[in-house]
């Protein structure tokens, strides 16, 4: 008979096969302990199993059929580990490919019998959970989508009034979501993106004081803050990087960096010979941030920085960028 294997204070059962996959006699995962590729947790009635595939995807299983995934594949043998801290991290090396960003001493995971994987400290109190809504995209509606609309306000992701409709200002709320995440820019609510919205991921400012507008082009996100904290993140679509020729002019569509003010605004149609710009503020020569009717998850602007025709009515509305108004533009 082959002895019991202990990884990192958890035990594990060997397979028939010596050299077969291991699998963890137990539906617990304690702090500071691994679970390796082809290594799965189960829960008590069999009926559910947790799995860290060779592949890098961590995969909840309901009688062979997933159920909930981390979305980290591609990362051959990648591994989870609950760390000292209380974090679930999946790793690919020393690499963070997705993390729980739970924290607390001695917290431990558990696969229940109920088919949720909850993470819990020490006191028993759930710190994070998989057992999140079904998926919801454009065009959806009911309280899910309020659910979820209601989520994103409370990040910061504008998205209008909660309605329980998921139309243009809820989609470009997820987008924002999604970049700020790392996630990919589908607009589809799935696990990923319900799993971000539980752990409050929002985007790293550079640090500052006062209000003022931060446009990251990386991620293509702007961020307006209040003394110096986030109050609303919008999807923007900047510079595209393409050539292009006007009157007789060919330049690149670049979106200038470095720190500018508002100094004029158009409350209403603004037509030039590159486009139709709506509602426009400036903030450096012919460069502005309007609205438009199409901003999607990437840049394809001229340079200006878009923002839709709701959000950019919304700023007007309040007048979240006076004439005045810092506006850094950065990478």
């Amino acid at each position: 008979m082959i002895a019991a294997l202990a990884i990192a204070g958890l035990v594990v059962a060997p397979t028939e096969a010596a050299s077969a996959s291991l699998t963890p006699a137990t539906n617990l995962l304690r702090a500071s302990s691994v679970l390796g590729p082809d290594q799965s947790l189960v829960s008590r009635d069999g009926d559910y199993r947790l799995t860290m595939g060779r592949d890098g995807n961590l995969v909840l299983f309901e009688h062979g059929k997933a159920t909930w995934e981390s979305g980290t594949q591609g990362h051959i043998d990648a591994f989870a580990e609950l760390q000292r801290d209380g974090n679930f991290v999946i790793f690919a090396g020393r690499e963070v490919l997705w993390q729980t960003t739970t924290t607390g001493l001695d917290n431990y995971l558990v696969v229940e019998d109920d088919g949720n994987v909850v993470i819990y400290d020490s006191g028993g109190k759930a710190q994070w959970s998989v057992n999140l809504p079904p998926t919801v995209q454009y065009g959806d509606s009911g309280p899910i989508v309020l659910t979820l609309q209601r989520r994103l306000s409370a990040l910061g992701y504008w998205v209008g009034a909660p309605d329980g409709f998921f139309g243009d200002a809820t989609q470009q709320a997820v987008w924002a979501l999604q970049k700020a995440s790392n996630l990919p820019r589908d607009g589809v609510v799935g696990s990923a993106t319900w799993g971000a919205l539980e752990r409050g991921v929002v985007p790293v400012l550079r640090p500052a004081s006062g209000d003022l507008i931060e446009v990251n082009l990386n991620l293509d996100l702007l961020m307006i803050l209040r003394q110096g904290k986030l109050w609303v993140t919008l999807n923007t679509s900047t510079g595209g990087g393409y050539t292009y020729t006007d009157q007789g002019v060919t330049s690149v569509a670049i979106t200038p960096q470095g720190i500018f003010h508002t100094y004029a605004d158009i409350d209403g149609i603004d037509v030039d010979s590159l486009g139709t710009l709506w509602r426009p503020r400036f903030f450096y020569e012919g460069f502005a941030i309007h609205g438009d009717s199409y901003v999607p998850p990437y840049p394809v602007s001229h340079g200006c920085v878009r923002v839709s025709n709701e959000a950019i009515d919304w700023i007007w509305a309040i007048n979240a960028d006076p004439i005045g108004s810092e506006v850094w533009i950065y990478y």
